[in-house]
């Protein structure tokens, strides 16, 4: 469950993928009882369970948790998705479109990306920022649009699965200007997918994408400008197979399914074993959703 556990005194192993709701809390009220609920399940747990470095760091400075009872699990790769993408982009035309792929929530810093944009000189020659996933907030932030910003953004709140894969396939590049990420699956599987990213210091960003994204500080509308341009000119300039090439990059950092779930299962038997536990063989079935 995300960062959710039954506050019940029995052995368990708790996920906190990250303290985003703590930090970007609606007020003092709502980080205290946030605090309090994360700080009370990690007390509860035999062992925590995270995504990345930089979610486990905030563990322990945030809930005060001994780092020696959190474990990371390193996300693997959808390589079904991602020869799905690269499939689809070796025979469809390329949209002069930066993609926003999330949910439209403060952190995610998409005035800040908005403003950018509009600067850009992919933006002067006709280039457009799509933002999709926003749901319940896509309505408010389309209201909060300028006349001249809605020349050049469109919001989509809604799309398929079959939709994202399209988007992916046919974007010049994928943008995330978070201020904070636990650790940014749209970045990931982008890619996977072979598609250029443009991602902001937030967080795990820099982290997950080793070395293969356009980076730029989360608060500077200057640099993530500079660095819009930067990843736009490097997705024009892609030639044949260059798409894959990415792909293959990220996907040898990523571990498998098996080796995830391998993992997984492995630290579970270990707490099973600690506790002297003898039942069922354990044989978790793990797969990515989105």
């Amino acid at each position: 469950m995300h960062q959710q556990r039954p506050l019940r005194p029995v052995p368990a192993l708790t996920t906190i993928l990250d303290t985003t709701p703590i930090q970007f809390a609606t007020g003092r009220a709502d980080r205290l009882v946030k605090t309090q609920f994360l700080k009370q399940a990690a007390a509860m747990s035999r062992g925590i369970l995270t995504i990345s470095e930089f979610a486990r760091t905030c563990i322990v400075e945030e809930l005060g948790v001994n780092p020696a009872k959190i474990e990371i699990l390193r996300l693997p790769a959808d390589t079904e998705l991602a020869e799905q993408v690269l499939a689809r982009r070796a025979r469809a035309p390329r949209q002069e479109v930066a993609l926003y792929l999330g949910l439209f929530l403060p952190h995610k810093n998409l005035p800040r990306l908005i403003e950018a944009f509009g600067r850009t000189t992919f933006c002067a020659d006709g280039g457009r920022l799509l933002l999709v996933g926003g749901k319940d907030r896509a309505e408010g932030l389309d209201a909060s649009l300028s006349e001249d910003q809605r020349r050049f953004v469109e919001i989509r709140a809604r799309v398929s699965q079959d939709e994202v894969e399209e988007l992916l396939a046919t974007s010049r590049f994928l943008v995330q200007p978070s201020l904070v990420e636990g650790f940014g699956l749209p970045v990931w599987e982008a890619l996977a997918s072979g598609l250029p990213v443009c991602v902001s210091d937030g967080g795990s960003l820099p982290e997950i994408t080793y070395g293969l994204a356009e980076h730029f500080p989360a608060r500077s509308v200057e640099a993530m400008t500079a660095a819009i341009d930067a990843c736009a000119a490097q997705a024009q300039a892609m030639g044949p197979g260059d798409d894959r090439l990415l792909s293959e990059r990220l996907l040898a950092e990523a571990p498998t399914v098996g080796e995830f779930a391998a993992q997984f299962e492995g630290i579970v038997r270990r707490h099973l074993d600690e506790l002297g536990a003898r039942g069922p063989r354990v044989g978790p079935r793990v797969g990515l959703r989105r």
